[in-house]
C-alpha cells in the first residue's frame, strides 16, 4: 500500500514495520489471535483505492475476495474497513467534485461487481450475526467506556512496552487492561506525521491530506462515548463515537472503541512511508535525522517478551482420560477457558466451554444447569 502511493522502497519497508510491530500488535498477541489477523487489512485499502481511482472488474474482484479475508479473520476489522471504504468513497468524490461518481459508467460495473460478489460471500455471515442478534440479543459484549482509548494512550508506552515498569503509574491506571490499553504511537512516528502535515505542499502524493483525515476519524472514534485522561473518566465530554452507535446499532455487539487504533497506525504508516521519502531527499544535514528516528523507533516499539506458561494438568483430567465411553463433562472446576484446553488431554465432550458471544436463551440455560449440578439435582 506504502509503496503504490510513494513508489519508494524502503520507506514503504519502514511503514510496513511501524504497522506489523506496533504496540498494538504485540498486546494481541496474548489471546486475541483474531486480531493479530490484521494482514488482509492494508491488502483491502490497496485494492480499494485502486478500484476508486483506476476503476476495473478484477480490482472489483480483488476487492471483494481481500474483505471476505478480512470477515473471516475478525468481524471488528471488516466493519473497520467498510468505514475505510466508506471515507475513501466520500474523499473521492470530493476530489473529482462529483458526489454521483459511482454511478457513471466508469465505476457503476466495477463497483456492481464488488457489491454482488461481497453480498454472495461475506452477505450471509454478516445478515445472520444481525438476524440472530435481533431475534436473540447476544451476550458478552465489552462496555464502550471502559473499553475506550485513553487520550494519553498513543503518547505514553503501555504496559506491553519492554521498559513497561517506567510508565507504571500511567497504565495500571487505565479502565482497560494492558492487551487492550497498548496502543502507544511512538515520538518518532508522532514527529514525522508533524513534518509530513508541515511539508504538505512539498508532498507528491496527492491523497496525503485523506490519510489525515483517516487518522484523525478513527483516533476520535476509539476514544468512545466519553472522553479518558490518565484513566479518568469526563463524564462531561461527550464524545462522537456515541452517534456511530446511534445510526449502526449492531455496533454494541463490539464495545471496543480503542480497537479501532489498528486503523489509526495503518494511516499513521502510510503518512510515515512518505515522511521518510521527503526526509531522504532532504539535504544531507537534515537526511541524517533520520537515523536517530529510527533508533528511537525501534526502541519505543520494542515489546515485552511473550510470556510462556506451563499448563498443569489436574489428576480429575488423567481420571476422565482413563474412562471408557464418550460420555459428556460438565466441569466447573477449572474456568471455562481451561476447561476447553484440559478437553484435548481427556478428549470427552464437554458441555459450555468458551465463545466470546452467546445468545441470552443460551446463557440462561447454561446458569440452570449449572445451578441445578450446584443442587446436585443430576436427575
Amino acid at each position: 500500500l506504502a509503496y503504490y502511493l510513494t513508489g519508494s522502497y524502503w520507506p514503504s519497508i519502514l511503514a510496513g514495520f511501524i504497522f506489523t510491530f506496533s504496540n498494538y500488535h504485540f498486546a494481541h498477541a496474548e489471546g486475541h489471535l483474531q486480531l493479530v489477523s490484521l494482514e488482509w487489512i492494508p491488502l483491502f485499502v490497496l485494492c480499494w483505492y485502486v478500484v476508486l481511482t483506476k476503476p476495473s472488474i478484477l480490482m472489483a474482484i480483488a476487492s471483494a475476495a481481500t474483505l471476505v479475508a478480512v470477515i473471516l479473520c475478525d468481524y471488528y476489522y471488516f466493519f473497520y474497513c467498510v468505514l475505510m471504504g466508506g471515507l475513501m468513497l466520500v474523499w473521492y468524490g470530493v476530489q473529482q467534485r462529483d458526489f454521483l461518481f459511482f454511478l457513471r459508467r466508469k465505476h457503476l460495473i466495477p463497483l456492481g461487481v464488488f457489491v454482488g460478489i461481497l453480498l454472495i460471500t461475506a452477505g450471509p455471515l454478516v445478515f445472520s450475526l444481525l438476524l440472530l442478534n435481533a431475534r436473540d440479543p447476544l451476550w458478552g459484549f465489552h462496555s464502550p467506556v471502559k473499553s475506550s482509548l485513553d487520550l494519553l494512550a498513543p503518547i505514553i508506552p503501555g504496559g506491553h512496552w519492554y521498559f513497561a515498569q517506567l510508565t507504571e503509574p500511567f497504565w495500571s491506571h487505565l479502565t482497560v487492561n494492558i492487551h487492550e490499553s497498548s496502543v502507544h504511537m511512538g515520538i518518532s512516528v508522532l514527529f514525522v506525521l508533524s513534518y509530513v502535515w508541515l511539508k504538505r505542499g512539498q508532498c507528491r502524493v496527492e491523497s496525503v491530506r485523506f490519510w489525515y483525515c483517516a487518522l484523525i476519524f478513527f483516533a476520535v472514534m476509539s476514544l468512545g462515548p466519553v472522553l479518558h485522561i490518565w484513566g479518568r473518566e469526563m463524564p462531561f465530554i461527550r464524545l462522537p463515537y456515541g452517534w456511530l452507535e446511534a445510526v449502526f446499532p449492531p455496533l454494541k455487539l463490539s464495545g471496543a472503541p480503542v480497537r479501532m487504533m489498528v486503523m489509526v497506525m495503518l494511516s499513521a504508516a502510510v503518512i510515515c512511508a512518505m515522511g521518510f521519502k521527503m526526509l531522504l531527499r532532504e539535504s544531507p544535514g537534515k537526511r541524517w535525522l533520520v537515523v536517530p528516528l529510527l533508533m528511537l523507533l525501534l526502541v519505543e516499539y520494542m515489546p515485552k517478551p511473550v510470556p510462556a506458561s506451563q499448563p498443569l494438568v489436574p489428576p480429575y483430567v488423567r481420571i476422565l482420560k482413563t474412562i471408557p465411553g464418550d460420555g459428556g463433562i460438565i466441569d466447573m472446576v477449572s474456568r471455562p477457558t481451561l476447561a476447553l484446553y484440559l478437553q484435548t488431554i481427556h478428549e470427552k465432550p464437554v458441555a459450555f466451554g468458551y465463545v466470546a458471544r452467546i445468545p441470552t436463551s443460551v446463557r440462561k440455560e447454561e446458569r440452570t444447569i449449572k445451578q441445578l449440578v450446584r443442587d446436585n439435582d443430576y436427575s
